[in-house]
């Protein structure tokens, strides 16, 4: 058992390891609903089961979708409905121009980490600024989260943002913004 009260909030929480039966490794952190140190525990015993049982429901998941037709159904059921129309307009864009060329074929549950990296580093040598490298696999990461959340998968690969040089910041100098103020009067 792993549970320890908070320093910042005085609240009990519950912090393991789970290893899944094809090897990987996750750890869980919450906080427990009941703040008892004895609370903690028993709710460390509810995940520690529901790992469990949610790891013997991913052994007998249906196939996995191909990445292609699975990326229709989030612009449909996802995308549209929780994005404004310029959000929905540039996940297309980058959709079809870029993912659906790379990742297209694939089974969901075979994009593994080593193809998103090999795709930012072909997207790199390409001369794409890592930022937009970033949103792309920003929209690669949402799409597979969906599909964690609808069954078909049951993690999403972990990588690491490029980095990316800091953002250039222009202000007005004061004889600027002197002259938006009275602008702004007339």
């Amino acid at each position: 058992m792993s549970v320890r009260r908070r320093n910042d909030n005085g609240k009990w929480m519950t912090e393991f390891t789970y290893r899944h039966s094809d090897g990987r490794k996750e750890i869980v952190r919450k906080i427990s609903p009941i703040n008892t140190k004895r609370g903690a525990e028993q709710f460390e015993m509810l995940l520690r089961q529901k790992k469990m049982d949610e790891d013997q429901a991913s052994q007998s998941q249906p196939i996995p979708k191909i990445f292609q037709e699975y990326a229709e159904t989030f612009m449909n059921d996802y995308a549209r409905v929780e994005n404004k129309p310029s959000e929905v307009a540039s996940k297309e864009r980058i959709l079809q121009n870029h993912l659906l060329p790379a990742f297209g074929g694939m089974r969901l549950d075979a994009i593994t980490r080593d193809d998103i990296k090999t795709y930012r580093s072909i997207k790199l040598k390409a001369n794409y600024n890592p930022k937009t490298i970033n949103n792309h696999v920003a929209v690669l990461c949402r799409i597979l989260s969906e599909a964690v959340e609808s069954g078909f998968i049951s993690f999403v690969p972990r990588v690491r943002r490029l980095k990316t040089p800091p953002q250039k910041f222009d202000f007005l100098i004061p004889e600027e913004a002197q002259r938006l103020v009275d602008a702004g009067k007339r």
